[in-house]
């Protein structure tokens, strides 16, 4: 049988796919897709084979995407494309127009691997996997911005529902602007179940802890927003709550135990 599936973030790493930064990479066009001054290739393939080694130490099986110099420069980030629940694959439909045909070689992969797809994210719809956060295995939130928007959500939340998980959104800070976008992920990295490493200057407030307790609201009116002129660069501070999942750019397959789930 196939192992699939993780809805717990923070589980130890059983299988994950990757994709290793090649030929696609090296002749990307750093102005297009937006690498900014300190792009250097050479240096992003010698830290991502330091990374390999890491996760082969751990002893997690990888599912390798291979770089055929498709042109997709960003396709080294795994864990964009698709999410994987305990039911089979999601493919998402990414915000950046540039990352959409990612998305068939995910699918490609799971197909080939044996891996069921559970669903799709369908235009107008768009989801990004760096906003999907397992919250707990019956409970993902996402984060709506510049990448993921309103009917991505919608339509995630329908094919989830019957599988008696709820999905929750919340608004995520424009910063700098669309180019410059953050994910959820990029403001929580959850460590374990009740520890997360968080951006305090851009805290989602709904998930901090208050004098009641960590909460979570699907509220719009319950997530402060601040102008941007007024946010202090980020700090990072760790937050212990029971509202918190682990984010890592690649794509997780199988967790801790059969059946538990994809971590990313």
């Amino acid at each position: 049988m196939t192992r699939f599936g993780s809805q717990d973030m923070s589980a130890r790493l059983r299988r994950v796919m990757m994709r290793r930064p090649g030929a696609s990479l090296e002749t990307a066009d750093p102005a297009k897709w937006h690498y900014g001054p300190g792009f250097n290739a050479a240096k992003a393939q010698h830290q991502h084979r330091r990374f390999t080694q890491l996760i082969e130490d751990s002893g997690a099986e990888i599912l390798w995407l291979e770089d055929s110099g498709d042109g997709l420069a960003d396709a080294m980030f795994t864990h964009d494309p698709s999410i994987v629940s305990d039911h089979g694959a999601i493919l998402l439909r990414m915000g950046k127009k540039l990352r959409i045909p990612e998305t068939r070689l995910h699918e490609e992969a799971y197909l080939e691997a044996g891996i069921p797809i559970l669903g799709r994210i369908a235009a107008p719809g768009s989801v990004e996997g760096g906003d999907c956060l397992w919250l707990d295995p019956n409970m993902l939130i996402v984060g709506r911005g510049v990448r993921t928007n309103q009917e991505g959500i919608d339509q995630l939340a329908q094919m989830l529902r019957g599988y008696g998980i709820s999905v929750s959104s919340f608004d995520l800070p424009f910063w700098q602007g669309e180019n410059a976008c953050l994910h959820l992920q990029s403001l929580i990295s959850p460590l374990a179940p009740d520890l997360a490493l968080v951006f305090a200057s851009f805290d989602a407030g709904c998930f901090l802890p208050d004098a009641e307790g960590p909460r979570h609201s699907t509220d719009r009116s319950a997530v402060r927003r601040v102008p941007r002129k007024q946010r202090p660069e980020p700090k990072c501070a760790a937050h212990r709550a029971q509202e918190t999942d682990c984010g890592r750019r690649f794509s997780k397959i199988e967790g801790r135990d059969a059946g538990c789930g994809l971590h990313s």
